[in-house]
């Protein structure tokens, strides 16, 4: 999933972006890398971190936070519809907002914020992936848990 869309990414760049970048200068583009780098480094802990709030507001409970994930606690669960928003929410809040935004600011943090909302889409494969299992588990009781097997967590969902 990741693969096709990164291909996605790379197509939408060359068909909408490419031609913004004919008109940078040399000081446009050393501007351009350094709110890029600065803003895809942020953009990695900001995702991590719409998916911790939400997870610590429905479940009570303070989650794991990791570099790479957030996990919710042994003994935590949320409902279906709680483990959908908080899987959701860092797509809908960063790829989608940093579009919108790129809509009212200048054109070097304009195709900054575009290329690295194009680049977090693909970063929300896994995200993606739970959510759809997580809807199509069958039942209004489903939950939303993890559960510890040795070193590793494993995502479960179960119903009461």
């Amino acid at each position: 999933m990741q693969i096709v869309l990164a291909f996605v990414v790379i197509a939408v760049f060359y068909l909408f972006l490419l031609e913004t970048f004919k008109t940078f200068n040399l000081n446009d583009f050393f501007c351009f890398f350094i709110l890029f780098f600065i803003l895809l480094i942020s953009t990695w802990f900001l995702h991590e971190l719409s998916h911790f709030f939400p997870l610590w507001l429905f479940s009570k409970q303070k989650p794991d936070y990791r570099i790479t994930s957030v996990l919710l606690r042994e003994n935590a669960d949320v409902s279906k519809i709680e483990g959908l928003i908080s899987y959701l929410l860092p797509f809908l809040v960063l790829s989608i907002g940093y579009i919108i935004i790129s809509f009212f600011v200048a054109p070097v943090l304009q195709i900054t914020l575009r290329i690295v909302a194009l680049i977090h889409i693909p970063m929300c494969s896994w995200d993606f992936l739970f959510s759809f299992r997580l809807y199509k588990s069958q039942g209004t009781n489903v939950r939303l848990a993890h559960n510890k097997l040795g070193k590793l967590f494993e995502t479960i969902f179960f119903h009461y």
